[in-house]
């Protein structure tokens, strides 16, 4: 059984705010991760609150590797 990573990486409410639309984006210099699990995206301030965070939940997968 593999071991669950609490932390930001991990997390299926987090977003890479790079990725997000305008005007989201423009916030990702002073805050790489974005977090969704209210609804709406707000920047995540500190990573290390993920950790104790009550709605965290694991990111979905998908372990097939892609066929060459």
């Amino acid at each position: 059984m593999p071991v669950e990573r609490k932390d930001i990486q991990h997390c299926r409410w987090a977003d890479q705010t790079l990725l997000l639309d305008e005007p989201y984006w423009l916030n990702a210099w002073d805050f790489p991760w974005s977090c969704h699990r209210n609804g709406h995206s707000h920047p995540v301030e500190d990573t290390r609150d993920c950790r104790t965070c009550a709605r965290w939940e694991s990111r979905e997968t998908d372990d097939k590797k892609p066929e060459i």
